[in-house]
């Protein structure tokens, strides 16, 4: 009986030596990001009136297989992202020119309570020599 169940400890042991395989998990294939061989524009030229003006263009991006559906994506991001960047550049600007009147206007009222000040303290003055 001894024999059976160290004979039964040794297989065991031996199957579950063999049966040990370094796991290595597999990691997915990247896919390569598109690179843009050509854009072309809806428009050649364009022109503007005043300082500010926008204007639409459509866009084609293809890349080296002329894929063009993963390079639009991409580039809708980027407009997406480019028109965000304008919004915020234009409430900075607001809040800078806001900043700018409000610091002038503090600017003046503490040479106003300088000034009332200054005229205390020579009235102080006035009175100690009197």
């Amino acid at each position: 009986m001894k024999k059976i169940v160290a004979f039964s400890a040794l297989l065991s042991s031996l199957l579950l030596t063999s049966c040990m395989v370094e796991y290595t998990p597999t990691e997915p294939t990247p896919t390569p990001t598109p690179v843009a061989t050509s854009i072309t524009l809806s428009a050649t030229s364009l022109s503007f009136a005043s300082l500010g003006d926008t204007t639409q263009l459509a866009a084609t991006v293809t890349d080296v297989n002329d894929e063009v559906d993963g390079l639009a994506g991409q580039l809708e991001d980027l407009i997406g992202v480019c028109a965000k960047l304008q919004s915020e550049n234009s409430e900075l600007q607001t809040n800078r020119q806001q900043l700018e009147q409000d610091n002038a206007h503090l600017l003046d009222r503490n040479r106003e309570a300088k000034h009332r000040i200054d005229q205390i303290i020579d009235r102080l003055r006035a009175s100690e020599v009197a």
